[in-house]
């Protein structure tokens, strides 16, 4: 597994996500997880902060793969290994009327470079993730009519099913 150091404007675009969808993000997914309310408005309030906290992360990642390089060594844009002290947050204009799977796309690449310290998991950093890819989802068309369950159905294959739902989105 190899990874290396995202550059500023992917932070940006990410933290820029957030805040655009910043109530859906949150909202939606309150209710299921254990995260009080008051704690998510106060992630939310310093896209300095976030942006710092996020780009840390991914240095912190790659730093834990290749423990031997030089920070100006690291795989990535060079310097940003020491401009992540010093970011600051700047609104990314491909946020804004952005389609969820581009955020899903640019998310995974973030969590791909940024996954390789045994912490990862239980870390802030995963968690913004986490509830960012969910609101993404939620965003997807189609998603809110999407059934929540799957209906059994005699002697219909899955295909068929799925395929019936298509059409009737395409009828609407």
């Amino acid at each position: 597994m190899s990874a290396f150091v995202v550059g500023k404007s992917h932070i940006d675009f990410l933290v820029t996500y957030a805040d655009l969808h910043r109530r859906s993000m949150w909202e939606n997914i309150l209710d299921r997880l254990v995260v009080r309310k008051d704690k998510a408005d106060d992630l939310l309030s310093d896209l300095d902060l976030i942006g710092r906290a996020l780009w840390s992360a991914n240095i912190a990642s790659v730093r834990y793969r290749y423990p031997n390089e030089r920070a100006d060594e690291l795989p990535g844009p060079v310097g940003v290994a020491f401009a992540a002290a010093g970011y600051r947050y700047r609104a990314h204009r491909l946020a804004f009327g952005c389609q969820p799977d581009v955020l899903l796309k640019a998310l995974s690449c973030f969590e791909y470079q940024s996954c390789e310290r045994p912490d990862w998991n239980g870390s802030d950093e995963h968690q913004f993730c986490v509830h960012l890819r969910d609101a993404a989802i939620s965003a997807l068309p189609g998603y809110a009519e999407a059934p929540w369950q799957v209906p059994e159905a005699e002697g219909e294959a899955p295909n068929r099913i799925m395929s019936t739902w298509a059409s009737r989105e395409v009828s609407k």
